[in-house]
């Protein structure tokens, strides 16, 4: 078992985004910066209908209608359905399910 102050000193290290190098504090915070920032375009493509996101037909019409409704789909699709980790492993970047096990 991994004790807290390893792994607080492992997540801080480890919690970069890989593609600006910003640190994050959460892995939830790096997940919503890379769905929202370097993959939004390719998550709201492919798993959106629309402004309904695809996976639970939650609809962003209303969200959609501000500049960050893009961002809020996008993010939405990223962070709760964990579709930019997917993304992530089929470009062969970086896992952060990998990180996830060792924040738990």
């Amino acid at each position: 078992m991994v004790g807290s102050a390893a792994r607080q000193q492992y997540r801080l290290e480890h919690s970069a985004c890989g593609q600006c190098s910003t640190g994050f504090e959460t892995l939830q915070c790096l997940r919503r910066h890379l769905s929202s920032v370097h993959f939004s375009q390719s998550l709201v493509d492919r798993w959106s209908v629309g402004n309904v996101c695809s996976l639970c037909r939650k609809d962003f019409s209303v969200a959609s209608q501000t500049p960050m409704g893009q961002w809020m789909l996008a993010s939405h699709i990223g962070v709760f359905h964990n579709k930019v980790d997917e993304l992530l492993k089929s470009q062969d970047k970086w896992c952060l399910e990998q990180l996830d096990r060792i924040e738990s």
